[in-house]
C-alpha cells in the first residue's frame, strides 16, 4: 500500500492459469498483468467472501470509483439495490461448483450501478481459480451503453424505414427465393385489391402477369431489374405497372411496383394527337421545321418532306438540304427575311417564296417563322411552318391573267 492507496498488485492466486500445459516457459506475471490492466474492460478479482481483491483501471472508469474505495468492499457495491442478494447467492453457489468460468454469452445481461448512482447495462463473464486463502473469483464486465445505443439507432431506423413504406404511394412488397409474397404495404393492398392476409406465402403471379422467375430468377446480389406488366384485380380488371425489382442479397427480393396508368393514357393521349397533327397537316398541306440554331439541325414533319418532294428519312437536317431547294431567284430574299428578323430581335416574321423539288416541278410556299429568344436575349430555335399553296397561286396567276386578256380586248 503506498500512501494509503493499495498496490495494484495481480493476485497471485491467478498466476498458475498462465502455465503453458507443455511445461514450456510461461507467460510473466508483468506480461499478463500488462493485459489486463490495459483491458478495456473492467476485470475485478473478488474472495469467496464476495469481497474484492483487485480492479484494473477500467473498473474506475466505467464504475467512478478509485482503488481504494473498492478493496475490500463487498462486488455488490456495483450493481443496483434490487440486484445485489440474488447476485451474492450466484456468487456463492458459483465458489462452490465444479465449473471453473462462465462466459458472457452464456449469463444474462445485467445492470451495473456507478458511484453516482447511475445504471447501465453489461455482460459479465466470470472464471475462479484456487488459492490458499480459498477460491478467487475474476469478473470480467463490459459497458454495453454503446451496443445498446446502436441497437436503438438501428431500431429507429428501421421504424422510419417502415413508416416510410408504410406512407408509399407505390406498392411495395418483399418476396422469397420462390417470389411469394413475404411482406406488403397498404398500397399494395389497394393496387391487388387484396389484403395482406390473402397475398402473404403466394406466388406473384398469382395477381401480376409475370413469368414464375421473372422476380427472383437469376437477379444478382445488388441488382435491379425494371420491366412493363399488368396487375390483374379480383374483378378481372388490368392495371398497367412498372415494376423495379432489387435483390436484398440473402435471396430475397424487394419490389416497388407503381400504377402507370396515366402514362399510358398520356402517352396514348400524345400519339392520338400526333396522329390527327399529321393528318391535319397533309389535309392542309402544313408542314413544320423546327431548327436549333446553336447546332443548325432542323427536324422535319412528314408533311414538309411530303411537300418538298422528298423521301421521309430519319434523323436531323441540315438548313443547307431546305436552302438548295428554294427557287435561286428567291433566295435571297428568303435568307434577307431571317437575318432582318433576327437583327431586330422580331420573335415573329412571315415571307412567301417557290422551291424546285428534285423531278423540276414548283411549288409555291407561304411561311410563319417563330423566334425563340433565352433569358439573355439571344435566338437559340426557330419553328417553321409552311403551306403548300400551289394550287392557289396557279389559280390566282390564271385570274390574273385572264383579267389582262379582258383589259386588252
Amino acid at each position: 500500500m503506498t500512501d494509503g492507496v493499495p498496490d495494484r498488485a495481480f493476485p497471485p492466486e491467478l498466476e498458475g492459469r498462465t502455465r503453458p500445459p507443455d511445461g514450456s516457459t510461461p507467460p510473466t506475471p508483468e506480461f499478463f498483468a500488462g493485459v489486463v490492466e490495459g483491458s478495456l474492460d473492467a476485470v475485478i478479482a473478488v474472495d469467496q467472501d464476495g469481497r474484492i481483491r483487485y480492479a484494473n483501471p477500467a473498473t474506475e472508469a466505467m464504475f467512478g470509483y478509485s482503488l481504494a474505495e473498492l478493496v475490500g468492499q463487498r462486488v455488490e457495491i456495483l450493481l443496483p439495490a434490487h440486484f445485489r442478494r440474488i447476485h451474492a447467492q450466484h456468487v456463492s453457489r458459483f465458489a462452490e461448483e465444479s465449473d471453473s468460468s462462465r462466459r458472457m454469452t452464456a449469463r444474462p445481461e445485467i445492470q451495473g450501478r456507478r458511484k453516482d448512482g447511475s445504471t447501465f447495462p453489461a455482460a459479465a463473464s466470470i472464471t475462479k481459480a484456487s488459492g490458499p486463502d480459498g477460491p478467487l473469483m475474476t469478473a470480467t464486465v463490459r459497458d454495453l451503453t454503446g451496443d445498446h445505443a446502436l441497437q436503438d439507432a438501428q431500431r429507429s431506423a428501421q421504424d422510419r424505414l417502415l413508416r416510410s413504406i408504410e406512407r408509399s404511394g407505390d406498392c411495395v412488397s418483399i418476396h422469397d427465393e420462390q417470389s411469394c409474397y413475404i411482406y406488403l404495404n397498404a398500397a399494395g393492398e389497394s393496387l391487388l385489391g387484396r389484403g395482406v392476409d390473402e397475398v402473404q406465402g403466394q406466388h406473384a403471379t398469382s395477381f401480376v402477369e409475370l413469368h414464375r422467375d421473372q422476380i427472383a430468377g437469376d437477379l444478382g446480389a445488388d441488382e435491379t431489374r425494371t420491366f412493363h406488366t399488368h396487375v390483374v384485380r379480383p374483378d378481372g380488371t388490368r392495371i398497367p405497372v412498372e415494376i423495379r425489382a432489387v435483390s436484398l442479397g440473402d435471396g430475397t427480393v424487394l419490389a416497388t411496383t407503381r400504377d402507370v396508368s396515366s402514362w399510358v393514357e398520356a402517352e396514348r393521349a400524345v400519339r392520338q394527337s400526333e396522329e390527327r397533327l399529321v393528318r391535319a397537316q397533309t389535309i392542309a398541306h402544313v408542314g413544320t421545321l423546327e431548327r436549333d440554331l446553336r447546332t443548325e439541325e432542323s427536324s422535319w414533319s412528314e408533311e414538309t418532306y411530303r411537300i418538298l418532294g422528298l423521301e421521309i428519312l430519319p434523323g436531323p437536317r441540315r438548313r443547307e438540304e431546305f436552302m438548295d431547294l428554294v427557287h435561286p431567284d428567291d433566295r435571297q430574299a428568303v435568307l434577307k427575311s431571317r437575318v432582318d428578323a433576327l437583327a431586330a430581335r422580331r420573335p415573329r416574321y412571315t415571307d412567301a417564296f417557290r422551291i424546285v423539288r428534285s423531278d423540276g416541278s414548283t411549288r409555291y410556299i407561304d411561311r410563319v417563322a417563330e423566334i425563340d429568344f433565352d433569358e439573355t436575349g439571344e435566338p437559340f430555335r426557330v419553328i417553321n411552318t409552311i403551306q403548300d399553296i400551289t394550287e392557289r397561286a396557279l389559280a390566282e396567276q390564271a385570274i390574273r391573267a385572264s383579267e389582262a386578256r379582258l383589259a386588252r380586248a
